[in-house]
C-alpha cells in the first residue's frame, strides 16, 4: 500500500525539504491531510445502505452539488447512492481500498487524490461502460464521444483502471479588465512573466499567490514551461520515471525563473500557513494579485463576476527558442471514475452510475455549471459562456500540441510534491535540493513494485 512508500519518503529524508516541511503550519506530508477541512467530515468507514451504491467524490475543486442530478437519474435505474463528498479522499479512503470493505465507487481528483497506480490490482475495469451504446447519442459507444487521450489516461496495464470524466485547461488565470486597463500583455515567456512582477510591484501588487494546498499548482506551471521549452521528450522522462529526468536543462532552467520570482518578492508570502478560502480573494475580490496558476476548477471557485473578465492564458515557454509554439497547451484528463472490485453494492451497479454520469443531461449540466470541458467531447452547452468558449479556444488552437503528464496522479504523490512546494515557495529551497527531492520521489515511485503505471505515450 502507499503507505509504506510515503513512510519511506519520510524515512529517507535527511533533507532540507523534509526539514523544513515539519516547519511549515498545516502543511504534512505521508498520510496526513494539507487542505481545508472538508465541509463535510466524512468518516472513513460508511454504512453503507442495503443494496445502495457507496460513492465518494472530491469536492475541494468542485462543490458537490452537481451529484443532484445523477442520484436522480439512477435512482430511476433502480439504484440508490450513498455520497461522500470530501476534501480529504486519500485521508479517509487509503485504509480501505484494496480490502473488502473498500468502497463500490470514487471519483478521483482533487487536493488529495489517491491516485489509481497503487490500488490498480484491487480495481474493475470499466471498458464496458465505453463500449455500452449512449441512448442519447443514436447509440453512438461512449468510447467514439470521448476525446482523445481519455482512455490512454486510464489504463494500467491491460485494463481501464479509471474513466476521466471532466477535462481541464491549465494556464495562468488572470482578469482581463486589469489588464487591459493597466495596458499589459498576456506572458508568452518567463522574461514576460517576470515584467509583469516588476510591473504589478509598482502597483503595489503580487504577481502570484497560493495557499498551502495549492501549491503543486506551481510545479504544473513550471513543469508545462518545461515542456514546452524542452519538448515532449521532457513529459515523456517524467511520467517514464526515468533515473535523471528531472536534470533535464528545460526542467532546470524553468525551475530557475519560478526561484528568481520567489527572490523578487513577485510571490505573496506565507501561502503555507494559510488555506485558499483565505487567500483567493486577494486575487478575485481585492485585486492584490494578477495571476494565478491553476486548471479550469478556478472557474467555480473564484465566482468572480463578468466585470473582473476571467481569462487565461497557456502556460510560457521559459524563452522564444522554446521546441513547442505559444499556442502549446497544459490540458488533459482529470476527475477520474474507479470502480474496486465487487464489494456490498456490487460492481454492475457501480459501473451503471459511471455511465449516467457520462450521460448528456448530467455531464452536459456539470459543463454548463462550471464553465468546463468534459471528457465526453459531445456535451459543450450549445452557447457556452466567454471563459469556456475561451477554453474551447485554446485547445483547438493547440491542436495535437496539448499536452499532460500523470506520474504525480497515477502514483498519488501529490503530498509529497505538496511538501516541497510549500518550502520553495516560501524561499525555504533553492533550485538545486527541488530538484534532487523531486528525482528522489520519482525514483521512489519507480522502484515501488505496488504502483503501476500508464504507457508513456
Amino acid at each position: 500500500m502507499v503507505i509504506s512508500r510515503r513512510e519511506l519518503f519520510r524515512a529517507g529524508a535527511a533533507t532540507a525539504a523534509v526539514t523544513t516541511a515539519a516547519a511549515l503550519q498545516g502543511c504534512r506530508s505521508g498520510n496526513q491531510p494539507i487542505p481545508n477541512p472538508p465541509s463535510n467530515s466524512a468518516s472513513a468507514r460508511a454504512t453503507r445502505a442495503p443494496g445502495a451504491v457507496e460513492m465518494w467524490l472530491d469536492e475541494s475543486r468542485w462543490p458537490a452539488g452537481w451529484t443532484d442530478e445523477l442520484t436522480t437519474a439512477v435512482r430511476q435505474r433502480g439504484t440508490r447512492l450513498d455520497l461522500n463528498p470530501t476534501a480529504q479522499l486519500a485521508a479517509s479512503l487509503q485504509t480501505r481500498m484494496g480490502t473488502p470493505d473498500a468502497p463500490d465507487l470514487v471519483l478521483d481528483g482533487g487536493v488529495d487524490m489517491l491516485g489509481a497506480g497503487q490500488y490498480a490490482s484491487g480495481l474493475g475495469d470499466l471498458t464496458a461502460v465505453t463500449t455500452a451504446a449512449m441512448s442519447d447519442a443514436e447509440g453512438t459507444p461512449l468510447r467514439s464521444l470521448l476525446r482523445p487521450g481519455t482512455l490512454e489516461a486510464g489504463i494500467s496495464g491491460k485494463h481501464l483502471v479509471r474513466l476521466p470524466w471532466v477535462h481541464v485547461v491549465h494556464g495562468l488565470w488572470f482578469s482581463r479588465s486589469l489588464f487591459d486597463d493597466q495596458g499589459w500583455a498576456p506572458p508568452q515567456t518567463w522574461e514576460d512573466l517576470l515584467t509583469l512582477g516588476e510591473q504589478a510591484s509598482t502597483q503595489k501588487m503580487h504577481l502570484f499567490c497560493w495557499a498551502r494546498e495549492t501549491a503543486t499548482s506551481f510545479l504544473g506551471l513550471t513543469l508545462a514551461s518545461a515542456i514546452k521549452q524542452g519538448g515532449h521528450e521532457v513529459r515523456r522522462a517524467l511520467d517514464g520515471l526515468e533515473p535523471r529526468a528531472w536534470s533535464h536543462p528545460a526542467i532546470r532552467s524553468a525551475v530557475e525563473q519560478m526561484h528568481t520570482a520567489v527572490k523578487a518578492g513577485f510571490v505573496r508570502p506565507g501561502g503555507s500557513r494559510r488555506s485558499w478560502q483565505q487567500i483567493l480573494p486577494m486575487w478575485a475580490e481585492d485585486g492584490k494579485v494578477l495571476m494565478v496558476p491553476a486548471g479550469s476548477w478556478i472557474i467555480s471557485q473564484a465566482q468572480v463576476g463578468a466585470e473582473f473578465g476571467l481569462d487565461v492564458v497557456p502556460d510560457p515557454a521559459v524563452d522564444h527558442d522554446a521546441a513547442l509554439p505559444p499556442t502549446a497547451l497544459h490540458a488533459g484528463p482529470a476527475m477520474s471514475f474507479m470502480a474496486p472490485k465487487p464489494s456490498g453494492g456490487g460492481q454492475g451497479r457501480a459501473t451503471a452510475v459511471v455511465q449516467e454520469a457520462f450521460s448528456a443531461a448530467v455531464a452536459g449540466s456539470f459543463s454548463s455549471a462550471n464553465q468546463v470541458l468534459m471528457t465526453r467531447a459531445d456535451v459543450t452547452p450549445e452557447t457556452p459562456g466567454p471563459v469556456l468558449q475561451r477554453q474551447l479556444d485554446l485547445v483547438e488552437a493547440a491542436g495535437k500540441e496539448a499536452f499532460h503528464w500523470q506520474f504525480i496522479e497515477q502514483a498519488g504523490a501529490t503530498h509529497d510534491h505538496q511538501v516541497l512546494w510549500n518550502s520553495f515557495l516560501e524561499g525555504q529551497l533553492d533550485t538545486e535540493t527541488l530538484l534532487a527531492e523531486s528525482q528522489r520521489i520519482s525514483d521512489l515511485l519507480a522502484a515501488d513494485p505496488r504502483v503501476q503505471r500508464t504507457k508513456v505515450l
